[in-house]
């Protein structure tokens, strides 16, 4: 539509959703004092076509994971496919999170309010060109944007993912130290070394394609990023380290010394990767933005 018009009309490219409901919809948005009119897929009127059992059942999913924050009853919150106000898009635009391509879900819950919507149902239809969106990365994509708008106002959304990792590396550590000792009969310090290295690389990649996938680091910038990584990681451990020690020669229990430790290492970690690994800087997006996070 022209720049000037106060709707906007918002159609996925892959030519897969019915555009003769467009004049319904806009009629309807028009007409009804609404924010936003969705094409909808599960409605009586609507069908997700030739879609298989599995796809059916990930989309159902993601529509269940998406009403657990988007402040509005909506059948189909994964729609690529609707039409909403400017002045509505005005009042959210600032608080977008701009992560993945759940449009939709990203506009219904970052509105203050209950937007006033509408559903006009439409059959999807089956791919002519082109290729599915959805594959683990997207998934994860999907995550972060859930995840953003549940803690992203008080916790950047990228340290829970990191802290996920790491977490993820925890665990995987104890296993192959297990493994280094009691299949390959590693000495014990051996083992641990060993494990330590892999644990650094393990975390580094997942971080590299999960966390700050946006910032994704590849040939041999991907080699320099993993040096760095490995150096901001020591010196993580090793504040990590003299705080516990700090704390527990002060009669701090034991294990209040260790978390303590843990999370100052922790916070401390993707500081210094995110901003010398990644690259990754604080900068408002626009006025009155809660700004970007990292």
């Amino acid at each position: 539509m022209a720049s000037s018009s106060p709707y906007l009309a918002v159609i996925d490219a892959d030519m897969q959703h019915d555009e003769r409901v467009l004049p319904e919809m806009l009629e309807r948005l028009k007409a009804g004092n609404l924010d936003l009119v969705v094409a909808s897929r599960n409605t009586a009127q609507g069908s997700m076509g030739e879609f298989s059992s599995e796809r059916v059942a990930l989309s159902n999913l993601g529509k269940k994971l998406g009403r657990l924050i988007c402040h509005v009853e909506v059948s189909d919150p994964m729609s690529g496919f609707f039409v909403l106000t400017r002045s509505f898009l005005e009042e959210v635009v600032h608080s977008l999170s701009f992560t993945g391509f759940k449009i939709l879900i990203d506009i219904l819950a970052s509105s203050r309010r209950p937007a006033r919507i509408a559903e006009v149902g439409y059959t999807f239809r089956p791919r002519v060109r082109g290729q599915s969106k959805l594959d683990a990365l997207a998934g994860l994509e999907y995550l972060k944007l859930l995840i953003d708008k549940l803690v992203g106002g008080w916790i950047p959304v990228n340290y829970v993912l990191y802290s996920l990792v790491g977490t993820i590396g925890a665990f995987g550590h104890l296993a192959c130290v297990f493994a280094f000792l009691h299949v390959l009969h590693f000495g014990f310090l051996s083992a641990q070394a060993t494990t330590s290295v892999l644990m650094i690389v393990m975390n580094f990649l997942l971080n590299n394609s999960i966390t700050f996938r946006a910032h994704m680091l590849k040939g041999w910038q991907m080699l320099a990023g993993l040096v760095l990584y490995g150096l901001g990681c020591g010196m993580g451990l090793l504040t990590n380290v003299r705080i516990a020690e700090s704390l527990r020669a002060g009669h701090i229990p034991w294990y209040a010394a260790s978390v303590v430790g843990l999370l100052v290492g922790s916070v401390w970690n993707y500081w210094v990767t995110s901003v010398f690994v990644w690259r990754v800087y604080r900068r408002p997006r626009a006025a009155g933005h809660r700004g970007a996070r990292p």
